[in-house]
């Protein structure tokens, strides 16, 4: 059993950091199901409830440079085994909450957890397996990722329905425990590297990138124009300014903004926002089926996953027929596939389920197809010794992408529903009432206990309306942005894959 055990010690290794990538796909595809039972259970804001979603992304987006720093610093086994006692730390912080806050602390740690142990994990891969056998070990990895992506909205509809929302965060200590004893008893300890950290690009970076988020999700409840949003767009703008100039100054800078000069890098840029942007959406929407229409969390996670199943099938494919045809044609492909899809879940968002799959099936097709070849054009479009740090970049971009896509859409669709309702009911009903009635996670309770019986139904009907006008309006605009983006994002592409030296 000792000689089978140290035959395979790599693959066992590889079975120890295996749950890393699973468990952030698994978190960012099971909370949004059940993201209303939570917001009921802590009586939250509509804020704070995006908060809860946003919280993880932001510091994910802010902390992945670093964590790939501190993994160099201290060695990827190190770096791994604190990430996933934090992770697990923050699950248990997140399952045990009595509070709004108490939740938000507990996946803002979750996302910091996240942030040491994947950089850490992808490192381990490479010092597990020579170079010939990365390629299938990664795969592996990935494929178990995607997995966990894709079961995830049906795992946490049937927790959330049968058991309790707790245990989307209880299942993550198990894994959490296997991997940290697996990797003490197979990971060897890795050599240290010199690394070096522009810690004051990572300061700019960090408070232009909190500061943007805050703005897009509290001015419309502060007032775009009241002295607190003004001070955080002036803040926006000098860090921006400052990160801008301490970036193209520093010897080492933390965000390698000069690749944005790359034309393939700024197409694939716009591939992961677009694409981020989309996976966004199908969030929103679920919140969207539990809040508005009524669906339970078991139905919408069968819906859900009968979205994102093709994220699990699609890339294989998607990267033959770049290798084949270059990455031009899928990633041409996968945008008017999401065009299509937004454009029709938008027209038929409350008709029947066969007519809403027809929009909804696209998408998790068109995701893979866009994101896949880019990201290997990407890699081609550098030397060898910079993959490393195109890596990162990328890594940093995406989750970015992910945070900014939230805070725009929450902002949009809040503004949108307050607008209509305030045109409807200005001259009745206070501005803000109207915008405490769109804020609240539970705004049928407030109609009941505030309006008269005769208006009550009425009320309700109408903020039904509105937030369906606003989910297809965010959909028409996101439908247009992928139209406009789509040359942008497939011209700079080279006809055929092929290593470029630069």
């Amino acid at each position: 059993m000792i000689s089978w055990i140290e035959r395979h010690k790599k693959w066992m290794g590889l079975l120890s950091t295996m749950p890393a990538l699973a468990l952030a796909f698994l978190d960012q595809s099971i909370v949004p199901v059940a993201l209303p039972v939570i917001e009921k259970t802590f009586h939250a804001s509509r804020m704070e409830l995006i908060w809860f979603l946003n919280s993880y992304f932001l510091v994910s987006a802010s902390f992945v440079l670093l964590g790939g720093k501190i993994s160099d610093w201290i060695g990827p086994k190190r770096s791994f085994l604190i990430g996933m006692g934090l992770f697990a730390l923050a699950s248990g912080v997140c399952a045990s909450s009595s509070s709004s806050l108490y939740f938000i602390v507990g996946r803002a740690l979750q996302g910091l957890g996240s942030s040491l142990m994947l950089p850490a994990s992808f490192a381990l891969v490479s010092l597990l397996f020579p170079c010939h056998e990365r390629g299938m070990a990664t795969g592996v990895n990935t494929s178990l990722g995607a997995f966990f992506l894709v079961i995830g909205p049906l795992l946490g509809g049937m927790l959330v329905e049968h058991f309790s929302w707790r245990f989307i965060f209880l299942i993550n200590l198990p894994l959490c425990i296997m991997s940290f004893v697996m990797t003490l008893i197979f990971v060897a300890n890795s050599p240290r590297k010199k690394a070096t950290l522009d810690f004051r690009g990572f300061l700019y970076f960090t408070l232009t990138i909190f500061s943007l988020v805050v703005y897009l999700m509290q001015a419309g409840e502060w007032g775009f124009t009241s002295s607190t949003s003004l001070a955080f767009v002036s803040s926006i703008v000098i860090f921006a300014l400052l990160l801008v100039r301490r970036e193209f100054t520093a010897r080492f800078p933390f965000l390698e903004i000069g690749l944005l000069k790359r034309p393939v890098f700024r197409a694939v840029n716009i591939s992961v926002f677009i694409a981020q942007t989309a996976m966004i959406v199908i969030i929103f929407r679920v919140l969207f089926f539990q809040t508005a229409l009524g669906w339970s969390p078991s139905k919408t996670g069968w819906m859900t996953f009968c979205t994102t199943i093709a994220l699990l099938i699609v890339p294989l494919p998607a990267g033959a027929i770049a290798d084949r045809l270059g990455p031009r044609v899928p990633i041409f492909l996968g945008f008017c596939l999401l065009a299509f899809s937004l454009l029709w879940t938008g027209l038929f968002l409350t008709s029947s389920l066969p007519l809403l799959l027809i929009g909804l099936l696209p998408c998790g097709i068109a995701i893979p197809l866009i994101q896949t070849p880019s990201l290997s054009s990407a890699m081609n479009d550098v030397p060898e010794e910079r993959i490393g740090l195109v890596g990162g970049t990328m890594s940093t971009f995406r989750a970015l992408s992910a945070t900014l896509s939230v805070a725009l859409i929450a902002a949009l669709l809040c503004n949108a529903e307050f607008f209509d309702m305030n045109a409807k009911f200005g001259r009745k009903v206070p501005p803000q009432a109207i915008w405490e009635l769109v804020g609240t996670s539970e705004p049928y309770e407030l109609i009941y206990d505030r309006y008269p019986q005769g208006q009550r139904e009425h009320l309700w009907n109408e903020l039904v309306r509105s937030k369906v006008a606003a989910q297809r309006g965010i959909h028409f605009i996101l439908a247009l942005m992928v139209l406009m983006a789509m040359p942008f994002a497939i011209w700079p592409h080279e006809r055929k894959l092929g290593r470029v030296i630069k």
